[in-house]
Protein backbone atom coordinates (compact mmCIF):
# COMPACT_ATOMS: atom_id res chain seq x y z
CA UNK A 1 0.00 0.00 0.00
CA UNK A 2 1.42 3.48 -1.01
CA UNK A 3 0.36 6.46 1.36
CA UNK A 4 0.59 10.12 -0.04
CA UNK A 5 2.06 12.21 3.07
CA UNK A 6 3.16 16.14 3.08
CA UNK A 7 4.89 18.16 5.63
CA UNK A 8 2.65 19.52 8.10
CA UNK A 9 3.28 22.94 10.12
CA UNK A 10 1.25 24.17 12.68
CA UNK A 11 0.84 27.27 14.12
CA UNK A 12 -1.16 29.40 16.88
CA UNK A 13 -1.92 33.59 15.93
CA UNK A 14 0.70 35.42 18.29
CA UNK A 15 -1.66 37.62 20.14
CA UNK A 16 -2.52 37.20 23.74
CA UNK A 17 -5.82 35.42 24.39
CA UNK A 18 -6.91 34.90 20.47
CA UNK A 19 -6.51 31.01 19.75
CA UNK A 20 -6.75 30.85 16.55
CA UNK A 21 -4.61 27.95 15.07
CA UNK A 22 -3.29 27.74 11.16
CA UNK A 23 -1.78 24.41 8.98
CA UNK A 24 0.67 24.90 6.30
CA UNK A 25 0.99 21.55 4.20
CA UNK A 26 2.38 20.89 0.58
CA UNK A 27 -0.43 19.78 -2.08
CA UNK A 28 0.35 16.30 -2.15
CA UNK A 29 -0.34 16.32 -6.07
CA UNK A 30 2.09 19.27 -6.87
CA UNK A 31 4.05 20.00 -3.87
CA UNK A 32 4.52 23.91 -5.41
CA UNK A 33 1.46 24.41 -3.81
CA UNK A 34 0.57 24.92 -0.23
CA UNK A 35 -2.49 24.63 1.30
CA UNK A 36 -3.01 26.97 4.49
CA UNK A 37 -6.37 25.72 6.81
CA UNK A 38 -7.05 28.59 9.41
CA UNK A 39 -9.73 27.31 12.78
CA UNK A 40 -10.98 29.43 14.61
CA UNK A 41 -12.06 33.12 14.39
CA UNK A 42 -9.89 36.28 15.56
CA UNK A 43 -10.89 38.03 18.65
CA UNK A 44 -8.69 41.28 17.44
CA UNK A 45 -7.83 43.42 15.14
CA UNK A 46 -6.23 42.62 12.10
CA UNK A 47 -2.74 43.19 11.46
CA UNK A 48 -2.22 46.51 8.68
CA UNK A 49 -1.16 44.24 5.98
CA UNK A 50 -3.35 43.51 3.09
CA UNK A 51 -2.06 40.46 1.65
CA UNK A 52 -3.53 40.24 -2.55
CA UNK A 53 -4.27 36.44 -4.45
CA UNK A 54 -4.48 35.45 -7.65
CA UNK A 55 -6.15 32.46 -9.19
CA UNK A 56 -4.42 30.06 -11.60
CA UNK A 57 -6.09 29.74 -14.80
CA UNK A 58 -5.36 26.09 -15.00
CA UNK A 59 -5.45 24.44 -12.02
CA UNK A 60 -8.18 26.75 -10.16
CA UNK A 61 -6.17 27.13 -7.23
CA UNK A 62 -4.86 30.51 -5.28
CA UNK A 63 -1.96 32.00 -4.59
CA UNK A 64 -1.08 35.27 -2.56
CA UNK A 65 0.28 37.84 -5.28
CA UNK A 66 1.44 40.83 -3.39
CA UNK A 67 1.02 42.74 -0.22
CA UNK A 68 0.59 46.13 0.77
CA UNK A 69 1.12 47.84 4.41
CA UNK A 70 -2.40 49.80 5.09
CA UNK A 71 -1.50 53.82 6.12
CA UNK A 72 -1.94 54.57 9.57
CA UNK A 73 -4.72 56.07 10.91
CA UNK A 74 -4.27 59.10 12.66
Amino acid sequence: MNHRTSTRNYFRCSTDGCSVKKRVERDTDDSSYVITTYEGTHNHTSPSVVYYTAQDDDSGRFFVSGCENLPQSS
